[in-house]
């Protein structure tokens, strides 16, 4: 499968969720991290804007992207993707769906659709299930794929996240991470092949 499309996966699913790794900090650090944990773990619903920007070695200008990220706990997210191209990408239990439309006028314009399980990739599985070590508050778990620098305090916090299995580490090179308590507000993910994307999230719901 494309890089593009795993960034993308790994985009939605650390847009919510991504603070939660092994540190190589202080007990102090680790202490912080385990409460946002918790305090992520009880999240029921998120609703949530986002602007993203990428930049790549093929790419003339700068790509912007817009659209909104729907989370249901347990187990389902949604990223639907409005302008300037249409694309829904839905994980709900153990099935991904990929919906593309031609042009950013109508819902109702998708042409084509993909689905697949889970198990259908190592990576898809690696980062699927680091989600849901983090919502079973697993944080050991979460260590195997990441090590993660922190700074700043709750109200102003930056994580550093860099893949440890070989799965992601393939291809991603970086992440990092800046909020305000369990909101995160700027993603930035870094991949091997230079290409580099910019995720600015605006929360519309948090239950």
């Amino acid at each position: 499968m494309r890089i593009r499309f795993f960034s993308l996966l790994l985009l939605c699913l650390f847009g919510l969720f991504s603070m939660c790794a092994r540190l190589s900090a202080n007990d102090q650090l680790e202490w912080n991290l385990t409460e946002l944990l918790r305090q992520l773990a009880e999240i029921k619903e998120a609703s949530i804007e986002f602007v993203e920007k990428r930049e790549s070695l093929f790419l003339v200008d700068e790509l912007e992207l817009s659209g909104s990220i729907v989370y249901r706990a347990p187990d389902y997210m949604e990223r639907n993707t409005t302008s300037p191209i249409i694309e829904t990408v839905i994980i709900d239990g153990d099935l991904i769906t990929i919906k593309k439309g031609k042009n950013s006028g109508k819902k109702e314009g998708m042409v084509e659709t993909q689905k697949y399980t889970i198990e259908t990739n190592s990576l898809m599985h690696t980062a699927v299930g680091s989600i849901r070590a983090m919502l079973a508050g697993n944080l050991q778990q979460l260590g195997e794929s990441y090590q993660i620098e922190m700074t700043g305090d709750e109200a102003n916090w930056a994580l550093a996240l860099m893949p440890l299995s070989n799965e992601i580490k393939e291809k991603v090179r970086k992440i990092a991470l800046a909020g305000d308590g369990v909101k995160i507000q700027r993603i930035e993910t870094v991949n091997v092949n230079g290409d580099q994307t910019t995720l600015i999230l605006t929360y519309r719901q948090l239950q």
